[in-house]
């Protein structure tokens, strides 16, 4: 039978076999019913006519599905995609299939969720914050929905994030013993991360004044301009940014510019660990290998029944700052 001819079923491996379509189906679920040797046989001969195993298929007969909505946004920023990548490899591990999906916005809402109720995900791993009502949607449909990076209000999600307070608690206090007079915090997102950051910046600087603090975005103007024009004028030399893609904007600009101060500058999220193709740059790490893994184990535990769906799960990770360069 020719591989490409058409889509390969248990009949078709069945009747190549000699054998009843029954068992066939029975060497895919590990039956007890039949011998080892019969399942290698016929699973050799399903390779052999190039038979592809739908799990999509099977769990729409049954009811059930093993397939992960993994929601996320920024496709600028490396953390995303790298994020996502040991998500569904850690998934994987776990007998999970993944579906990325990608919102441009900064809340996961109504409107995004009608592209996932289409397929019967089991359950959400999302870089994303839910709004109220999508919250309560996954929570009624005992759909476990796990928050990873941001300190949620909403407590009928599990939450799953680094301890950003510390991160920009760490930043003052190296700030406070160094040289540095003159500081500024570039926050270019509306993430509740970005203020958490900036907080623990801000409450832990012996002198406040010394910051020209320069927060969020402006329809009226490009924060990277404005941010380049208020460190140019006011010889800022303490530069600290709310992640490393916005660190490493900053320092091209400036590089641009030929910004001649002494000064230096703190990302966040230490992206040359895991993409040594993005250029070192100072920053606040964490372990991201763990926080997937403690997510990726939580949603299986709760599909398992091992710890109950409305069970509320907060865990925190912490982090350290590392200077580079």
């Amino acid at each position: 039978m020719n591989k490409n001819s058409k889509h390969v079923t248990y009949q078709d491996i069945a009747n190549e076999l000699g054998i009843s379509k029954m068992a066939v189906s029975k060497a895919f679920s590990n039956s007890p019913d039949i011998s080892n040797a019969l399942k290698e046989k016929i699973k050799a001969k399903a390779n052999e006519l190039g038979y592809i195993k739908d799990d999509r298929a099977a769990s729409l007969k049954s009811g059930k599905t093993n397939s992960v909505a993994i929601i996320f946004h920024g496709l600028e920023n490396p953390y995303f995609s790298n994020a996502c990548f040991k998500v569904t490899k850690e998934l994987k591990k776990l007998g999970y299939n993944s579906s990325l999906y990608f919102t441009d916005k900064f809340f996961f809402d109504y409107e995004d969720l009608q592209d996932l109720i289409t397929i019967r995900h089991c359950a959400i791993i999302s870089f994303v914050e839910p709004t109220k009502d999508v919250a309560n949607f996954f929570k009624e449909k005992q759909i476990p929905f796990i928050l990873v990076g941001i300190k949620s209000t909403l407590k009928n999600i599990d939450l799953i994030y680094t301890d950003d307070y510390d991160g920009g608690k760490q930043v003052a206090e190296f700030y406070n013993k160094s040289e540095f007079k003159k500081s500024i915090f570039i926050n270019d997102t509306y993430s509740e991360t970005g203020q958490r950051r900036h907080k623990g910046f801000v409450e832990n600087l012996k002198n406040p004044a010394e910051l020209s603090y320069f927060l969020n975005l402006s329809k009226k103007f490009s924060i990277y301009d404005e941010s380049i024009r208020l460190i140019m004028k006011e010889k800022i030399n303490f530069i600290v940014c709310v992640s490393d893609v916005t660190a490493l904007k900053i320092r091209a600009a400036l590089k641009s510019n030929s910004y001649k101060e002494n000064y230096i500058i703190i990302g966040y999220d230490n992206l040359n660990k895991y993409s040594p193709i993005v250029k070192e740059i100072n920053t606040i790490d964490y372990d991201l290998d763990e926080i997937v893994k403690f997510a990726s184990c939580l949603l299986h535990d709760k599909l398992t029944s091992k710890i109950p769906i409305d069970e509320h799960i907060e865990k925190v990770f912490p982090v350290k700052l590392i200077i580079k360069i």
